[in-house]
């Protein structure tokens, strides 16, 4: 009986760089290269990025002060992209 091996791993061309906007310390910016952006563009917006043209992205998080500890809060890039809680 013939083995069969596994898949080899799929290799995508999609790169991000992100960054913060130099202008809204809490933004972030995230410019997108590679023939497969498209897949890395979805995963973004699922995670709450909006494009601002084909190959750049961006998500703004206005920070807010906890009522009762009076800590900032966590941005949603850190939650989004770092899976930080």
């Amino acid at each position: 009986m013939p083995s069969t091996s596994p898949n080899p791993p799929v290799r995508l061309d999609a790169q991000v760089l992100l960054s913060v906007h130099p202008a809204h310390p809490t933004a972030a910016v995230a410019r997108l290269t590679g023939s497969r952006h498209r897949t890395a563009q979805a995963l973004l917006t699922a995670h709450g990025f909006d494009s601002l043209d084909e190959r750049t992205m961006v998500l703004a998080r206005i920070a807010a002060r906890s009522r009762t500890a009076g800590a900032w809060s966590r941005s949603r890039f850190s939650t989004a992209i770092c899976g930080l809680p």
